[in-house]
């Protein structure tokens, strides 16, 4: 590696997804959409909790509890949809029709 060669960059010119380019990106601003929904949930939260003082400890536990059921509740419906895939799949279900 030459000087002022950065480590996201490989031989072929183009950029990698290396640790030096994430740095530079959220130096600039940017964010991957994971990042920015933790933002704005933690903004939401600090918003809620301080400015209208509608959050107390037991309304933030009541949420939580509400939303790891409807996580479950998706979990379970795409745990059982693979499973349906899987069991026809196995069962020969998407052979060909034969004339």
């Amino acid at each position: 590696m030459g000087p002022g060669r950065d480590l996201g960059q490989h031989e072929g010119g183009g950029a990698t997804l290396g640790i030096d380019h994430h740095r530079r990106r959220n130096l600039c601003g940017f964010h991957t959409p994971t990042e920015a929904a933790v933002l704005a949930s933690v903004y939401a939260l600090l918003v809620s909790a301080f400015v209208y003082r509608e959050l107390n400890w037991q309304a933030l536990w009541d949420v939580t509890i509400e939303s790891a059921r409807l996580t479950a509740m998706i979990f379970l419906i795409l745990a059982s949809a693979g499973l349906f895939a899987w069991v026809l799949t196995v069962g020969g279900c998407p052979r060909p029709w034969r004339t």
